[in-house]
């Protein structure tokens, strides 16, 4: 029986793992806070994921660079990085002592290979031995030549001043060091680290001598809701997000079922802005003693609810087939079950409308009092490569606002 059980263990692991073969994918810069890199040149890059597969598969890495638009840049790669990419990630650990087996495979750039040598919009591609792309994820480097302040404030219309929060920003910077500055300048602005939501403006609203001032109405964002939560780093004893824990394999985690929150008042949070953190109370090492979890997701439905999905730093906030929840008529439930690695998680539920478009404050509401965090990027198109630096960076709160 004993064999029996080992077999059928080792069968659904491989099984499983061809559907899903990477998981828990964590990418950081210098700040572990910052769901996604964005750093100084210079300063090193952090990924690591985990292959379920567990049979220690050859991965490679490829960097790619982009304008501030995500179009390919004119650049060749000799022009961006120093050394050569396409190098296998050499590093990598098996689990240990988990019912779930997997490898986790860890890289920082620079290393003895490559180092990046411009500043700009990249992408870090993985590939196996196939040359199939696995993944990819975004990430900046920055120049530290612009001095950057934001303030969060109130939006100037009544109408919409519970719901959204408006951004200021000045920039300071001397401009003689740069050629054409003014018509080869611009700023970004994107919420949570999340680049659906990026905002691009061209033109300052004032200026003078070696500051720029962005103030005009069209910098605003939905102010959404703060993220859910669940905790599984204990596996023995459920907690105030975990309704119900099963023990089979992989043991499977019941989170407690959410309302619509769109019509329920504002009620602060503390959150995490959509990261995650792998924990384990059963280990001193998350990366390879942390299980992976079947977690059940529930979502009650109200409203004329099309189609719902689960986004989060766990699954780069994507919006496919693998975070979409489907709907149980009988229970009057939206329902989904992921494997997730033990530890803290944010995330929220949104809905695609007949449209098309994804709409976050249908399901969750959106206040002015909501944290957030704000990415704001501001770009010089090089004159003589034509491409877009990026001279300078800020990340600013709202949980200061400047009422």
């Amino acid at each position: 029986m004993r064999i029996l059980y080992f077999f059928f263990c080792v069968i659904y692991t491989v099984a499983h793992s061809q559907y899903k073969q990477l998981q828990t994918i964590i990418f950081k810069g210098t700040d572990k806070t910052d769901i996604l890199p964005v750093v100084a040149l210079g300063e090193p890059i952090h990924m690591s994921f985990d292959d379920l597969t567990n049979l220690e598969e050859d991965y490679y890495y490829y960097i790619e660079h982009y304008n501030s638009d995500w179009s390919k840049s004119n650049l060749f790669q000799t022009e961006y990085i120093s050394g050569f990419d396409g190098q296998r990630i050499i590093n990598y650990q098996n689990s240990f002592n988990t019912l779930i087996s997997y490898s986790n495979y860890s890289l920082t750039i620079p290393n003895n290979q490559i180092r990046i040598t411009k500043s700009g919009h990249y992408k870090i591609l993985i590939r196996n031995s196939q040359n199939d792309l696995i993944f990819e994820r975004k990430f900046v480097v920055y120049e530290p030549l612009a001095q950057i302040a934001g303030i969060v404030k109130r939006p100037r219309k009544i109408t919409i001043g519970d719901e959204r929060q408006r951004i200021e920003v000045r920039v300071n910077i001397n401009r003689n060091k740069f050629i054409d500055f003014e018509q080869r300048t611009s700023m970004s602005i994107f919420q949570n680290f999340q680049w659906s939501t990026q905002k691009t403006f061209k033109t300052p609203d004032f200026q003078n001598n070696n500051q720029l001032i962005f103030n005009s109405d069209e910098i605003q964002f939905f102010g959404e809701n703060e993220f859910l939560f669940f905790d599984t780093k204990d596996i023995r004893s459920s907690n105030n997000s975990v309704r119900e824990i099963i023990y089979e394999t992989p043991i499977r985690m019941n989170l407690y079922t959410q309302r619509n929150r769109q019509l329920r008042p504002y009620t602060y949070n503390p959150d995490i802005n959509g990261d995650f953190i792998i924990q384990t109370l059963q280990g001193t090492e998350p990366e390879i003693e942390a299980d992976y979890i079947n977690v059940d997701f529930s979502l009650e439905n109200s409203g004329a609810l099309n189609e719902v999905y689960i986004i989060g730093g766990f699954n780069n906030f994507e919006v496919n087939a693998q975070s979409q929840l489907k709907f149980d008529e009988q229970s009057n439930i939206w329902k989904t079950r992921l494997l997730l690695k033990q530890g803290v998680y944010n995330y929220l539920f949104v809905h695609k409308n007949k449209e098309g478009a994804i709409e976050a404050s249908s399901i969750n509401g959106s206040f002015l009092n909501t944290e957030n965090a704000y990415q704001i990027l501001f770009y010089y198109k090089d004159f003589d490569l034509n491409y877009d630096r990026v001279i300078g960076y800020q990340k600013i709160h709202s949980s200061d606002l400047g009422l």
